[in-house]
């Protein structure tokens, strides 16, 4: 084979390289650098004279999808093309190299990794030895991707604008002064456009009021090169139109100018525009006219939001509130009227969570407009819902029955009057009277009490998140009324004090009946005797089946006790009456009959885990329930009453009560023939016991005065509790934190520790653990708003709110046997 150093093209002196070398890389004559092959991004190859490869270099490689390292001698050129491009290379190019010296055009190379088409420009120039013989060919190829794809997206964005302009009903139009022609069309090819020879003829087409201002815009736009938007009327037949057009001052290559842009019919959005305006201007006098009568209206008017907070009031609620109406706004019902919160938020919450509205609504109290004036109010409160039917707010409508109900009060006084006349001169119908009385107003109150129960069981889960707050708050009020009715000497603030502790207790009953529900409450369990407990009663329970209802009650005296919770129990009890009395139609049997368990019963309840039980069955002759009733009767909210007869907690509650006290509840039905719920007790070792009655209560003393380290991150509750236990007799040194707590040990002997549960950073629990890992004998009593009492078992518990003989009677428990602290300390010295 000859060699092809120092070979030069006839016409130019490229040299062509010579053969490889040991490596694969071949060299070039004279100086020509190996490097700028090597490392120029354009495919460079060289074949020989029958068109196989000798050489590719770097980028060809990579364009081709050939390893550095691959081997290329011997294959052809067109091995790498597509098969138009192979065939246009063996056919066309090599022959036209060969007979003229050069040849360039485009192929399409491919890619042997990728398989994807590579477009090309390529530049074949032919190689010949001294003696004029073809000795090879040198290829030159640029990649034409990103030019072919730019050219692509040209076109794609014309053909785009292009359909937007008729899409748009927008036609382009351009203004050649010189000429002074006015071309116009709906493609972006103006030299296609139908033309106006004379721009008057376009000027007359214009409305006459709108001419002069577009002359005037188009030639200011024209001498200051600036883009306009302008819009205007055109006339001919019919209606004018109108015109939106935008445009700009072009300056082409030689220096003239001309005006190009596009026209839009708009006569559709100026007249909606219009419509709009004028449909804006009614609304705006129609609003008005019905602000005038919302702030001049005879009744409280206003609205809450979601968060319970003000977003308008009328001026006469304002008036009542005691605070100007736009100091309303932003603010809650609890900040505005803080008297009147503790019912308000209730009802108002349950209004958020059933969307279901409260009319007649009794509300009494003080407002900011006359403090220590108890005022009355009967209010409609009806949710606010929006268009997925969510409720979103609250309207409030209010009348003041202030004055009413002292008219109300007085007559209630004159009937008093009177019938302490009549109980003077008949003692005997007095006293049958008064018994009726009582037993009509226990059984009012026990249905009430029901009823209430159930429409704020689905307030448990919300309560459970607050209930430690709440209990705080609850114990800082009633510890607090307590501490003044025990040092004030004044009777009316002692009665005042009175009853703001016992409404505080009535909170806290209010706030363990809502967890209940959700299953948090803290339950009493204590040893009951089925008998005596039923026989207690039983009263109550047939005033609640009504006197139509025939009520059974067997249970045996030497039945073996059960371990629950009476209270609960009793509830529990009456609730499953007024459910059977309900589906009995207020006629009928209702047996209540109570057995030992049968540890080997089939049907027996498998979450007793081998716990011993009393079965008490409960059996109605009503109307019953069909198999999908019965599978979903202890589901919460789930009920068979009309709508607002029935809030479907009811049998929610017993389920939840039996299973947190360690039982079970079993419920069977026929349709026409009645239901029975069977309510499985864990039994309690030992004798029945007989609940004692309730003892007034006594003067709280401490029977072991004691120096006292009182934790709590609460001030208010601190400082109540400080108090009590001071009332009480004992010493009391306070911490707001652990932290404290801990330096205060350090520094001084204690008798007791009594301390809050949850607190920030470190808990009761944690303060307790600090202290005895520091060999402090030390006695800890918890307090808390809502104890975790799997936590604390084994430790000396106290639950918020607590009275002055409670507190006093656990603190004398757990300082009983135990010397003071100072003759400890001395002890230890």
């Amino acid at each position: 084979m000859p060699s092809f150093s120092n070979v030069f093209h006839p016409a130019g002196g490229l040299p062509f390289p010579s053969a490889p070398d040991a490596q694969g890389t071949p060299t070039f004559p004279d100086g020509f650098s190996t490097l700028v092959v090597e490392q120029s991004s354009d495919c460079v190859t060289f074949s020989d004279a029958a068109g196989l490869l000798l050489y590719v270099n770097a980028a060809g490689r990579r364009m081709l999808g050939i390893a550095p390292d691959e081997a290329v001698r011997g294959t052809h050129f067109a091995d790498y093309l597509s098969p138009e491009s192979g065939a246009l290379c063996v056919e066309t190019v090599l022959p036209t190299a060969a007979r003229f010296g050069r040849w360039e055009g485009e192929m399409d190379l491919v890619n042997r990794v990728t398989g994807g088409h590579v477009p090309v420009h390529r530049s074949v120039i032919a190689m010949r030895d001294g003696d004029e013989r073809l000795a090879g060919f040198a290829a030159m190829s640029r990649d034409l991707s990103v030019q072919k794809a730019a050219e692509r997206a040209l076109i794609d964005s014309r053909e785009r604008l292009e359909f937007a302009l008729r899409a748009a009903n927008m036609i382009a139009w351009e203004w050649e002064p010189v000429a002074d022609r006015v071309a116009h069309t709906r493609s972006t090819d103006l030299s296609q456009a139908r033309t106006i020879t004379d721009r008057r003829d376009f000027l007359a087409m214009i409305h006459p009021e709108d001419r002069d201002a577009v002359r005037a815009t188009f030639e200011r736009c024209f001498e200051q090169g600036t883009d306009y938007r302008i819009e205007y009327r055109l006339t001919g037949e019919g209606d004018p139109i109108w015109i939106q057009s935008v445009g700009r001052a072009v300056v082409e290559a030689d220096g003239r100018k001309r005006m190009r842009g596009i026209m839009q019919d708009v006569t559709a959005r100026i007249e909606s525009e219009r419509a709009l305006k004028a449909s804006e201007e009614r609304l705006a006098q129609q609003f008005a006219e019905l602000e005038a009568l919302y702030e001049s209206a005879p009744v409280g008017l206003a609205v809450l939001d979601a968060d319970l907070r003000f977003v308008r009031i009328n001026r006469l609620l304002a008036e009542i509130n005691g605070i100007p109406a736009e100091a309303h706004i932003g603010r809650t019902v609890r900040e505005v009227v803080p008297d009147l919160a503790p019912k308000a938020d209730a009802t108002l919450r349950a209004i958020l969570e059933t969307g279901q509205p409260v009319f007649n609504m009794e509300l009494t109290g003080e407002t900011p407009a006359a403090p220590g004036v108890t005022r009355a109010w009967r209010e409609n409160w009806v949710p606010l819902f929006d268009a997925e039917h969510r409720v979103i707010g609250i309207s409030i409508a209010a009348i003041e029955t202030t004055e009413s109900k002292r008219v109300a009060d007085e007559l209630l006084s004159l009937t008093a009057e009177l019938e302490a006349r009549v109980e003077q001169r008949t003692r005997a119908l007095r006293h049958a009277n008064a018994q009726l009385a009582a037993e009509i107003e226990r059984r009012e109150a026990a249905q009430a009490a029901l009823v209430q129960s159930q429409k704020l069981e689905a307030l448990g889960q919300l309560t459970s998140g607050v209930a430690h707050d709440f209990n705080n708050i609850i114990a800082a009020i009633s510890g607090g009324f307590r501490v003044v009715q025990r040092r004030t000497d004044d009777p009316t603030l002692a009665e005042v004090a009175r009853h703001g502790a016992d409404a505080a207790e009535r909170g806290a009953a209010l706030v363990s009946q809502l967890l209940s529900f959700a299953r948090e409450q803290v339950l009493e369990p204590t040893t009951v005797s089925l008998a005596a407990l039923l026989e207690e009663c039983s009263v109550m329970i047939r005033q609640s089946a009504g006197p139509e209802v025939t009520v059974e009650i067997d249970v045996p005296a030497d039945l073996p006790a059960v371990r629950i919770d009476p209270v609960r129990l009793e509830a529990t009890l009456v609730n499953l009456t007024v459910n059977a009395r309900d589906a009995m139609g207020g006629k009928g049997r209702l047996d209540m009959r109570a057995r030992l368990a049968d540890p080997a019963d089939l049907d027996r309840p498998p979450e007793l885990n081998g716990i011993d039980a009393v079965e008490l069955c409960v059996t109605d002759t009503g109307c019953g329930m069909d198999a999908d009733t019965l599978r979903r009767a202890t589901e919460p909210f789930f009920t068979t009453k009309p709508p607002g007869k029935g809030t479907g907690l009811g049998l929610a509650m017993v389920h939840g009560f039996l299973q947190q006290s360690g039982g079970a509840l079993r419920l069977s039905s026929t349709p026409g023939e009645g239901t029975t719920f069977r309510l499985y007790l864990p039994k309690e070792a030992g004798s029945p016991m007989i609940r004692a009655k309730s003892r007034a209560p006594q003067e709280a003393r401490a029977r072991h005065p004691a120096r006292l380290l009182l934790v709590d991150d609460d001030d208010a509750v601190r400082a109540v509790t400080a108090a009590v236990l001071h009332d009480v007799g004992h010493e009391v040194h306070q911490a707001g934190n652990a932290v404290a707590a801990l330096a205060a040990l350090d520094e001084g002997a204690f008798d007791a520790v009594v301390t809050d549960v949850a607190m920030p950073e470190m808990d009761g629990l944690d303060l307790a653990r600090d202290i005895r890992a520091r060999g402090l004998d030390v006695p800890i009593l918890f307090v808390s708003g809502n104890a975790d009492h799997d936590r604390l078992r084994g430790e000396a518990v106290l639950d918020k709110p607590f009275t002055h003989d409670s507190l006093a009677r656990k603190l004398d428990e757990l300082l009983a046997g135990r010397p003071p602290a100072h003759r400890r300390a001395a002890e230890c010295r």
